[in-house]
C-alpha cells in the first residue's frame, strides 16, 4: 500500500468519526493527559498538509473549475489574517481558518 493511500485512507476515516462522534473524537488525544496532547484531528491534518504536492492539486483542480476567484478569495484571506495578526495575535489565524 502506497503512503499516498494511507495518508487519503486515514484523512476520510478522521473525517467520518468527526461526522460520526463528533465533539466526542475531538476530545482523543495524543498523549491522553487531562489538560494536554494534541488532538489527533490535528495530527491528521498537518501530515496531510506535510505530504501532499498542492501544484498537482491545484494542477487537477484547475482542469475542473476556473481557478481565478479561488486564488483571489485565498490571497485576500490570507493577507487579512496576516494584517490581523498585530492586533489580534494567534486568534486572527484562527477564525481564517475557512480560507485553508
Amino acid at each position: 500500500m502506497s503512503v499516498i493511500r494511507v495518508r487519503n485512507e486515514l484523512l476520510l476515516l478522521t473525517v467520518g468519526l468527526y461526522l460520526l462522534l463528533s465533539s466526542g473524537f475531538m476530545q482523543l488525544r495524543i498523549p491522553p493527559v487531562a489538560g494536554g496532547g494534541v488532538p489527533v484531528g490535528e495530527l491528521v491534518l498537518m501530515l496531510t498538509l506535510l505530504t501532499f504536492n498542492p501544484f498537482v492539486v491545484l494542477g487537477r483542480l484547475q482542469r475542473t473549475i476556473f481557478l481565478l476567484p479561488f486564488v483571489l478569495w485565498w490571497g485576500f484571506g490570507i493577507v487579512r489574517a496576516l494584517a490581523g495578526v498585530p492586533a489580534h495575535g494567534f486568534w486572527a489565524l484562527r477564525d481564517a481558518t475557512h480560507v485553508i
